[in-house]
C-alpha cells in the first residue's frame, strides 16, 4: 500500500558527526576513510538531509561509523561545476578507499582522475550510454552503483502531466549539456518519446546556473504549456528561480529529482532517492571488505515514489485530479 505523508517542515538533522573533513586519521589506525561528493549540502538544504541519513544509516547497520571506524571526507559543489571538478581532484589526491558520488558531471571528473580509486554512484542515468560502465552486469572498472532509471521513468513523467493538462500538446525540457546523462536523456525525449506521446517537445539548455536568465527567457519566448526539469546540478542551484518563473508562467513543472519537488516544483517522479543513497551504503561497505567495482553489477532502483507540492499547484492556480492526488506518495503543504 503506498503511504501517504503531509509535510509542513523538515525533520530533525540525524547528521552526528558532520564534516567537511576529519582529522583523525593519523590518530587511529583502524579508521578507514572514503571520500563523498555530492551537490547541495545537507546543512544547508533540508531535503537532502533524509538521502545523507539514509547513506550515514546504510554505513551504520554494516558497523562503519564517522569517528569510531571510519573518516567520511564529503564535499558539495552546491551546483558549481568547477568547484565541483576542484573537489574531484582535491578527494583522488587525499587517495581514499572509495568515493562515492551522486550525479553524472561529478562521475565524469572523477573518472577522469583515476582509474584505480573505486567509484560509486548512487542515483546516475545512462551508465552504460554514458560510458561509465562496460555494461549493467559487468561494470568491468572502478565504477559501479545503482542507478535512477531516468530514461524509463520520463515517459511516465510524460503521462503524469498529460493526466493534469489533458489536451497537452507542447512541453520544454530544461537540461544540462555538460552532463552526460541530461544530454543523453534530453536527446532520448526529443527524437524518441516525443514521436510516441504525440507531443511536442523542445530542449533549453542550462549548463551553469549564471545561463538562467538566457534559458528563462528562452522559455518565456516560446511558451510550453508544461517543463520538464532534469535534476542536474547546474538546474538544482537556480531551482528556486525556475519555482518562481514556472508560477508566474502558470506552468506546471515535473522532474526526476525530489528535493526540486520539495523547494517548489509541481510534482517528482521517479526512483525513491534514500534507497539510492543507501545502496550507495551498502556498495561502500562491500568495497571496504574486499570486492571489486567491475565484480559488483549495477543495481537497478525498485521503489519509486510520486511527490505533488499542493503549494504549488495552488499557487499555478491548478486542481490536481483527486485520482492523481490519491497515488501521490507525499503531498507538500
Amino acid at each position: 500500500m503506498r503511504r501517504r505523508t503531509f509535510l509542513s517542515g523538515v525533520g530533525p538533522l540525524l547528521l552526528a558527526s558532520f564534516q567537511h573533513s576529519v582529522h583523525a586519521w593519523g590518530q587511529a589506525q583502524s579508521l578507514r576513510r572514503i571520500g563523498v561528493i555530492g551537490n547541495l549540502s545537507p546543512l544547508a538544504n533540508p531535503a537532502v538531509v533524509p538521502l545523507w541519513n539514509a547513506f550515514l544509516t546504510g554505513l551504520r547497520d554494516r558497523g562503519w561509523e564517522e569517528g569510531r571506524n571510519l573518516v567520511i571526507e564529503a564535499r558539495w559543489p552546491e551546483g558549481r561545476m568547477e568547484t565541483a571538478t576542484e573537489f574531484a581532484a582535491e578527494l583522488v589526491a587525499l587517495n581514499p578507499e572509495v568515493i562515492l558520488c551522486s550525479n553524472s558531471q561529478v562521475l565524469e571528473a572523477l573518472r577522469q582522475r583515476t582509474a584505480t580509486i573505486p567509484i560509486v554512484f548512487a542515483g546516475v542515468s545512462h551508465p552504460v550510454e554514458a560510458g561509465f560502465v562496460k555494461s549493467m552486469a559487468r561494470p568491468g572498472g572502478n565504477i559501479t552503483g545503482i542507478t535512477n532509471l531516468l530514461d524509463v521513468v520520463v515517459e511516465k513523467h510524460i503521462e503524469l502531466l498529460k493526466e493534469l493538462k489533458p489536451g497537452l500538446e507542447k512541453i520544454a525540457v530544461l537540461w544540462s549539456p555538460g552532463n552526460a546523462g541530461s544530454a543523453i536523456g534530453a536527446k532520448w525525449m526529443m527524437e524518441s518519446v516525443a514521436p510516441r506521446s504525440g507531443i511536442t517537445i523542445s530542449g533549453v539548455p542550462l549548463d551553469s546556473p549564471d545561463e538562467i536568465a538566457s534559458a528563462l527567457s528562452t522559455l518565456a519566448r516560446e511558451r510550453p504549456q508544461a517543463l520538464h526539469v532534469h535534476p542536474t546540478p547546474a538546474i538544482a542551484a537556480r531551482r528556486a528561480e525556475i519555482a518562481a518563473f514556472a508560477i508566474e508562467q502558470r506552468l506546471p513543472t515535473i522532474s526526476g529529482g525530489r528535493h526540486l519537488a520539495r523547494d517548489g516544483l509541481l510534482m517528482f517522479y521517479g526512483a525513491d532517492e534514500t534507497q539510492l543513497w543507501h545502496v550507495g551504503a551498502t556498495y561502500v561497505d562491500r568495497i571496504l571488505r574486499g570486492a571489486k567495482p567491475a565484480d559488483l553489477p549495477v543495481q537497478m532502483p525498485t521503489a519509486f515514489e510520486l511527490v505533488i507540492n499542493l503549494k504549488t499547484a495552488k499557487a499555478l492556480g491548478l486542481t490536481i485530479p483527486p485520482a492523481l492526488l490519491a497515488r501521490a506518495d507525499e503531498v507538500i503543504e
